[in-house]
């Protein structure tokens, strides 16, 4: 698999020394896996996304073969609940400049304390908006910023009037930041599209669940790529909503294979439920991929 760009998670890495991330030009080197020497451009800013690895190791789980795998039974549930979370609402801009909001906020706990927060991120103004992102501040009493976390959603542009699921995971408290720290959830300031999103969506067919022994669902589909141009770097993301539409569970994973040529299509297991604040009534699937 290509490693992913520290800057702006991209796949997208001519694999020379140093590396060299080709949507953001940020340089670095790999030492037991770990980037170090990383040189940014100027005006490139970290993004944290959760990559399927690191958010399952999050929640007690393994990743086999690309699949979520449950870890073995005995961690203790978390029955605490949540710290009080608000979602800051979007300031007012000047007509045709981007907007967007949160609804629909959810947090949740992981099996060894960590924080997540489920919830719709809507295009509110009259621009497509490209990488759209959220941030969760950790405030204490007297609303200073101790720590900050930022997510997504399965969309790198979102046209005017369009909503997506976002996700953000903090698996692990920061050192001094209280287990009771107020969350506010904010969009990234919005930025108008001035280019074609790098990863576009493709499409996903023969959805179906199986609830499994150790708990969790595995979701099951293909995904098929309708474009002219070749399918690269292949992300699938399943999103459990509630009776309402509400996003409440999430999940994240690879296809059988990474790349699918056009008409080509593959099958995709995601097991959901690590990642839950209600049982969901039904599941849907996301995939992206830089189309070439």
């Amino acid at each position: 698999m290509n490693p992913r760009c520290p800057t702006c998670q991209s796949l997208d890495v001519d694999r020379g020394e140093p590396l060299t991330c080709r949507a953001c030009g940020t340089t670095w080197r790999l030492e037991n896996g770990t980037p170090v020497a990383v040189s940014r451009p100027a005006g490139a800013r970290s993004t944290t996304r959760v990559p399927t690895l690191i958010a399952a190791a999050v929640a007690g789980a393994l990743v086999v073969g690309g699949y979520w795998m449950l870890a073995p039974e005995g961690a203790a549930p978390v029955t605490p609940p949540p710290p009080p979370v608000t979602a800051e609402p979007a300031a007012p801009k000047p007509d045709g400049a981007p907007t967007a909001a949160i609804e629909d906020l959810r947090e949740g706990k992981t099996a060894i304390g960590g924080r997540f927060w489920i919830m719709t991120y809507r295009n509110t103004g009259t621009v497509p908006i490209e990488r759209p992102g959220v941030v969760v501040k950790l405030m204490d009493a007297g609303g200073k910023v101790l720590h900050e976390e930022a997510g997504d959603g399965p969309r790198e542009l979102l046209q005017p009037g369009e909503a997506m699921p976002a996700f953000v995971l903090m698996g692990e408290l920061p050192q001094g930041v209280p287990a009771d720290a107020r969350a506010q959830v904010e969009v990234t300031p919005p930025v108008a599209a001035a280019r074609d999103a790098w990863k576009i969506a493709l499409t996903v067919e023969g959805i179906v669940t199986k609830e499994q022994p150790l708990g969790g669902t595995l979701v099951i589909g293909r995904v098929i790529n309708p474009h002219r141009g070749a399918a690269r770097f292949v992300e699938v993301r399943v999103v459990g909503v509630n009776a309402e539409g509400h996003p409440v569970s999430w999940g994240q994973g690879l296809p059988t294979v990474a790349d699918l040529e056009p008409g080509a299509e593959a099958p995709f297991q995601v097991r959901a439920g690590s990642f839950e604040t209600e049982k969901p009534a039904r599941y849907e699937a996301y995939a992206l991929a830089n189309v070439r």
